[in-house]
């Protein structure tokens, strides 16, 4: 094994404005390959890629970079199968590394200088002393984009651009149907526009070294495949608290994943959207604000992404709509929880994300609800998250609180059992002693037995109040049917009562009118110019349209006293006609009231 140890020198630092120097030391087995000094930084990263270490070990990672993230990207100029050691670090703990030098038999006198701990350092390592520093993951990203740019040209441009990025998509074809066949794991995501595929990326789950043979850089003019292992954002030494708080989690993914979480009571934790995420980055998010119970889309059918990411958390539930979101549905929701919490979503993806949340927070609010009124009825301790993510999982809130209940009891019995034991040497003890242990422990066995019993009272009441909740959710729902109907019954009757009013008011008007001599009131039988016959209306013989009356029944009708005037002056030309003009057609007389419809009632 091949071991680069190195040291920082005294008075540099990462945090001054030229390159740090630095000690080196390489050995093979033992045997000292090179030792060099004042060796800056961008000599170290050429020497590391000519000598091929397996290890480069120190005693301060934040010799490289003054924080995380200038470290990780010194890791990822060096090659990728290089690790790195910190000699000193053991489970989280940073120890002296003249103390460790000396428990491993290496003889160390007052302070060494930055070459002897150089090789200290290599030395630790090549014993396996240290803790690895694994800066990237085991994940690498595979870029298929155009050769080189398509912006000009002459004639023929279109048909090469055309070209070009039926390249692209062929190769991202063949890459995927390679990683198909050896069931590699991974994310994919293609960037298009109107003129074709722009460039497609695969977030493989399979360190760098597992594609050799499947998938190689490849440079074009017309495509360019590069293979990049994935660097994490920061380093991490030991594990960190995790939050247990039940969360929804809305994802949007694509080139720009949008993440909106909230718990399960619907108050807001977390929004954001970052470009070229994948499923580990969205699971590491996550995790970092509690425990997720669902992973919600806005999209019907929810996408493979989506999928993948609900079953690699394991145990939550995917929800998606029954039909896609439209943009105005998301838009209302969205505005309405962003004035309730004081929040502005301006991003469009975290607003898909979160519309997502909302719609399944809104599916299972009910039921929580329902579940914590139970629980406060029946004061039972037992662990609400756990009968809360039962229910999530589509059971009834009964059912996932007896279930818990049932732990509880057989919790009560596993300790009941437990006291009976005895373990370990048999020793003397007086009796006395023995017998006062002996009540202890039937009281403690009492105890227990009571408590069982109280348990099991709970359960039973639990069980009746769960039949009794059952009919009345039943008769609720009639009930709520039956208003629903009622409410449908109400609208049509005041429709028509609207209708009736108006109709009243409109007769009240014309009645007025007929007392003052401005309109007429003609009956069915009533000799006149206008007569009235089974619900028809006729002038001089001929039927007549009804529009030319106010109003128009079977038993009345309301018409202007100059309708009248004006049929009478048409009577009397008539007749003045019919004595001129012996013989007159029935045609004829016709045409004359058509003529005069037209005149008066053109409009």
């Amino acid at each position: 094994m091949r071991v680069l140890g190195l040291d920082i020198e005294p008075g540099k630092s990462p945090q001054a404005s030229s390159q740090p120097t630095y000690s080196v030391v390489v050995i093979d087995e033992e045997k000292i390959l090179l030792k060099e000094e004042n060796v800056k930084l961008s000599k170290l990263i050429r020497l590391a890629w000519e000598l091929r270490p397996n290890l480069i070990a120190l005693d301060n990672v934040f010799e490289l970079g003054t924080n995380e993230r200038e470290v990780v990207k010194v890791l990822s100029l060096l090659p990728p199968e290089v690790k790195l050691v910190q000699v000193n670090l053991n489970k989280g703990k940073f120890d002296d590394l003249v103390e460790v030098a000396r428990r491993y038999s290496i003889d160390v006198q007052g302070k060494p200088r930055p070459t002897k701990t150089a090789l200290i350092n290599a030395i630790l390592a090549l014993k396996g002393v240290g803790t690895v520093i694994n800066a990237y993951e085991s994940k690498t990203k595979i870029i298929i984009s155009k050769g080189r740019t398509t912006s000009k040209g002459g004639m023929s441009s279109n048909r090469y651009k055309r070209n070009v990025r039926a390249t692209v998509l062929r190769v991202a074809r063949k890459i995927k149907e390679a990683l198909d066949n050896n069931g590699f794991d991974y994310d994919y995501v293609v960037k298009r526009s109107k003129a074709g595929v722009e460039k497609a990326v695969f977030v493989v789950y399979a360190p760098r070294e597992s594609l050799y043979g499947l998938v190689r850089k490849v440079s074009t003019q017309s495509v360019k495949v590069d293979l990049r292992p994935v660097y994490k954002s920061k380093l991490i030494f030991q594990d960190e608290s995790k939050s247990e708080r039940l969360l929804i989690v809305g994802v949007d993914p694509g080139i720009e994943t949008g993440i909106s979480i909230i718990d399960v009571y619907g108050n807001p934790v977390y929004f954001t959207s970052r470009r070229s995420m994948d499923r580990l980055d969205v699971i590491e998010i996550i995790r970092k604000f509690g425990n997720p119970v669902i992973i919600a889309t806005d999209v019907n059918p929810p996408s493979d992404t989506v999928r993948k990411l609900a079953s690699q958390l394991g145990g939550v539930k995917l929800f998606y709509p029954e039909k896609s979101l439209t943009v105005e549905e998301k838009a209302q929701m969205v505005q309405e929880y962003a004035n309730e919490h004081g929040l502005k979503i301006d991003d469009t993806h975290v607003r898909d994300s979160l519309a997502a949340a909302l719609k399944a927070f809104r599916e299972i609010s009910r039921k929580l609800r329902q579940a914590e009124s139970t629980l406060r009825k029946l004061d039972i301790d037992i662990d609400e998250d756990s009968v809360i993510s039962c229910i999530i999982t589509g059971r009834t809130v009964a059912d996932c609180v007896e279930e818990q209940i049932e732990k509880s009891l057989e919790k009560t019995a596993t300790e009941a059992k437990d006291i009976k034991k005895v373990g370990g040497p048999v020793e003397y003890r007086p009796p006395v002693e023995l017998i006062r242990e002996l009540e202890q422990l039937k009281a403690k066995v009492k105890a227990l037995a009571r408590e069982k019993a109280e348990l099991e009272e709970k359960l039973t009441e639990l069980k009746t109040f769960y039949k009794v909740e059952v009919l009345k959710d039943r008769k609720v729902y009639e009930l709520s049917e039956r208003v629903e109907f009622l409410r449908s019954k109400l609208h049509d009757l005041e429709k028509a009562l609207e209708r009736e009013t108006q109709e009243r008011s409109k007769l009240e008007s014309l009645v007025q009118e007929v007392l003052s001599g401005r309109k007429v009131l003609i009956r069915p039988g009533q000799p006149g110019v206008i007569e009235i016959k089974d619900g028809k209306a006729f002038a001089l013989g001929e039927e007549i349209s009804t529009r030319i009356f106010d109003y128009f029944g079977r038993e009345i009708a309301i018409v202007d006293v100059s309708v009248l005037k004006d049929l009478e002056v048409l009577k009397v030309e008539l007749e003045r006609e019919m004595s001129n003009k012996k013989g007159i057609q029935t045609s004829d007389l016709v045409k004359m009231l058509e003529e005069y419809r037209k005149k008066r009632w053109a409009s």
